[in-house]
């Protein structure tokens, strides 16, 4: 006969022996070790008797870090700072017939018609959890344990069926802490625990330095206080995720497999500490943490536990030392030397069979009907949802404070900023090697002097424009690839960021740190200074280096189309970056694929004239095309080919009768009969220069009007109202100079637009992923 050693009901710190074999636990490292009470750290061994013999032995307990003095102060002071004054007498909560399924979308059944379309993850649930008690939610992967704590929080409504209450409160505060430990790892734990105060206490009169003070010490965190939280160690960082939500004192924390992926050690602490934080009693707090196959030892650490099987049914729920006398009520019996945690593991696992898990699950629906184990449910309970505290997000504070968390972690993380400027110049001194010793800013596109043509030979007024018109082409290209650059300048800094910073704004969202708004407010503002900084060094570089004309409204007209285009890349950025929140390379191959469009309306590949009738009007969503228009206006446009002195009489050149006559058939049939001999004289003074760009003859009689045909055919209708020429490139885009101010706000309303999209599809995002 066995004899185990097990915990008396009446007495925790009891041991005493059992002659039952179906009792017995394994007599391994995990096994027959009683939930100890809060002890010092400095307890000594602790004497157990031995299962098969009367010897007694010696078992050395791993030290406690907090000291039941310690515990005995944060009762009395944790919410010193006042942290949290919305309970001071227990709650329960209870949930009653609760389901929870889920229906899979429609498209992915093209193929795979098998699936089921709707899934049945729990099935009429009920249970309870008390405060000041903590409770384990055991069960195999996939069994719902996180769905069943989201369903009763209120993280999930979509597909929730059944009544979950609370009794005991008015207002109820909330913590969910995720499996993974997702921290800004360049901030020190002090720092860390601030903003988070700050963040969740901003309107209430709080002494920050004791909450954090408090918080440390509940959680023996003092070793690593002033370290950086990337060198803390696995065991560390999942206490400093549960401090970081301690600071606002929650009354209900919800953690996620809080001790996956720790040895022994470090998760009995862990199990302590948070045994200890229920035990408060000025402010009372219930944890619930679901666990897989926790060792006898931590497995006695809980008040209460809820066992799920693997299609969704309870089997169990109660203390710990109970299991053994529940699993007996339904001829089920604990193999000698095995730990009962490990065996109704396995038993919700379904390795005993699905009749093992249907004889539990009708036990435990019977308990219910006989009321031993009904949830409470009486006048003064409330719906949880109605008792959820509501948060208030201060605007302006959230604001600064998330500002000030960023600019502090760019400075402590300066790569990626001086990544974005050294692309900058780089690319900038770049060009000037591949367009060194070229005046392409200087090469304006317009009609020649008038005073020249006379001496100039035509061989060499060709050799002009043709040289004029390959420079125009290699400034055009230029600036197509400024506006180009500039857009993927906003663009790809936000796909390298966000998916880091979005698991920590997951968990903030959750938690209610901050508003999405304010999050998106200041990150916004605090990638302008940098938006500005690059785009100056790029486009300052790039007009001197091309030789742009040497305008300073010009030059600042550029940088700020160039501002604007960056600031559409950052947002389309952001956009492609909530989208695929998860896959960094999916958001980077839709932010090219959405770019794409827009560079080939831009009407710089092909004119926009040029295009299908049934094209042209779609040209209008291109920010590309409003951003290289405004520069080209900017280079090309306001009067840049007036010239003064050209107004006045010419004697026009012998060659130009010829060139008249050879092109006599490209202009109007019916005026080739006006083209004599006779006419050898061009005058062109202020006084006959009509409104359409051509020319009222004063020397050529009724052949003047063929006259202009041809040197607007040749000069690409330069001349406009009062002498002021027209660059030709102005003339083959049909550019205005009234378009400007049009584009830049255009580019303007575009910015707000699609920051408004990237806005909606955050919140979308964060609502489905939470």
């Amino acid at each position: 006969m066995f004899r185990t050693v097990h915990r008396s009901k009446s007495d925790d710190s009891r041991i005493t022996l059992s002659e039952s074999p179906e009792e017995a636990f394994a007599p391994h490292d995990d096994a027959i070790v009683p939930a100890p009470k809060p002890r010092s750290a400095h307890s000594g061994s602790k004497y157990i008797k031995g299962l098969q013999t009367n010897k007694v032995f010696p078992q050395k307990l791993p030290p406690i870090t907090t000291k039941i003095k310690k515990v005995k102060k944060m009762s009395n002071k944790i919410n010193s700072g006042r942290l949290s004054e919305s309970v001071t007498d227990g709650f329960h909560v209870s949930w009653t017939n609760l389901s929870y399924i889920v229906e899979k979308s429609s498209f992915p059944y093209l193929s795979n018609a098998h699936i089921p379309k709707v899934r049945v993850i729990l099935k009429c649930l009920s249970g309870s959890f008390n405060s000041s008690e903590l409770t384990a939610v055991m069960g195999p992967s996939g069994a719902g344990k996180s769905s069943l704590l989201a369903c009763v929080c209120g993280k999930r409504t979509t597909g929730v069926s059944g009544d979950i209450r609370i009794v005991g409160c008015k207002r109820i505060k909330v913590a969910i802490i995720a499996q993974n430990d997702y921290l800004t790892d360049k901030f020190t734990l002090r720092e860390a625990l601030l903003f988070a105060s700050k963040t969740k206490n901003g309107l209430k009169k709080v002494d920050h330095e004791e909450v954090i003070n408090n918080v440390v010490n509940a959680l023996s965190l003092e070793t690593c206080l002033d370290n950086r939280l990337g060198k803390c160690s696995g065991g560390q960082r999942r206490r400093v995720s549960i401090a970081l939500e301690l600071v606002s004192n929650p009354n209900i924390l919800i953690l996620d497999e809080p001790t996956s992926g720790l040895d022994s050690s470090a998760c009995f602490q862990i199990i302590e500490n948070l045994r200890d934080l229920t035990q408060h009693k000025k402010n009372p707090m219930a944890i619930v943490a679901t666990i897989h196959q926790p060792s006898a030892r931590v497995f006695n650490m809980f008040h209460n536990v809820y066992v799920i099987s693997h299609n969704g049914q309870c089997i169990y729920h109660g203390p710990p030392d109970n299991i053994v006398h529940h699993l007996s009520v339904v001829n089920l019996s604990v193999p000698e030397f095995h730990n009962p945690a490990d065996y109704i593991a396995e038993i919700a696992s379904g390795e005993h069979g699905e009749d093992s898990i249907t004889r539990l699950a009708t036990h435990r629906k019977e308990s219910l009907i006989n009321g031993s184990q009904t949830p409470a449910a009486t006048e003064s309970s409330h719906k949880l949802s109605e008792m959820s505290q509501k948060y208030k997000f201060p605007l302006i504070l959230h604001t600064f404070l998330l500002i000030g968390r960023s600019l502090r972690l760019t400075v402590r993380e300066p790569h990626l900023s001086w990544i974005r400027l050294g692309a900058s110049v780089s690319t900038g001194f770049f060009l000037s090697f591949v367009f060194a010793h070229s005046d392409l800013g200087q090469v304006a596109g317009c009609p020649p002097r008038m005073e020249g043509l006379y001496t100039t030979r035509p061989t060499d007024l060709f050799k002009n424009a043709e040289y004029e018109h390959k420079r125009i082409e290699e400034n055009l290209g230029s600036i197509f690839f400024s506006a180009v650059f500039l857009l993927y300048s906003g663009i790809l800094p936000t796909l390298m960021t966000f998916p880091k910073e979005f698991n920590c704004l997951i968990k903030h969202y959750t938690n209610g740190w901050y508003s999405v708004f304010t999050y998106y407010l200041s990150k916004i503002i605090v990638d302008l200074p940098l938006i500005f900084i690059t785009t100056f060094i790029y486009l300052t570089i790039w007009y001197l280096v091309t030789s742009q004309i040497p305008e300073m409204w010009r030059y600042w007209t550029i940088i700020l189309a160039g501002i604007l285009i960056m600031l559409n890349g950052q947002s389309q950025g952001m956009i492609c970056s909530a989208w695929y929140s998860r896959d960094p390379v999916a958001a980077s191959y839709l932010s090219i694929v959405t770019s794409t469009p827009f560079f080939l309306l831009s009407g710089y590949l092909v004119r926009t004239k040029r295009m299908p009738d049934y094209i042209r009007p779609v040209t209008a969503i291109s920010h590309t095309k409003y951003a290289f228009e405004s520069m080209v206006i900017a280079i090309y446009g306001y009067q840049r080919c007036w010239y003064p002195e050209s107004n006045q009489t010419l004697v026009q050149p012998p060659w130009l009768r010829f060139l008249r006559v050879m092109t006599a058939s490209m202009v109007d049939n019916n005026k080739e009969d006006t083209l004599d001999d006779d006419d050898s004289y061009l005058v062109i003074n202020n006084n006959n220069t009509n409104s359409s760009g051509g020319y009222d003859g004063a020397g050529g009689g009724e052949d003047d009007g063929a006259m202009n045909d041809i040197l607007a055919l040749f000069s690409g209708s330069h001349a406009v109202t009062d002498n002021k020429y027209q660059s030709m490139v102005m003339s083959e885009f049909e550019f205005t100079d009234d378009m400007l101010p049009y584009n830049l706000l255009v580019l303007l309303l575009y910015t707000i637009i699609f920051q408004f999209i990237a806005y909606i599809v955050l919140i979308r995002k964060l609502r489905k992923t939470t």
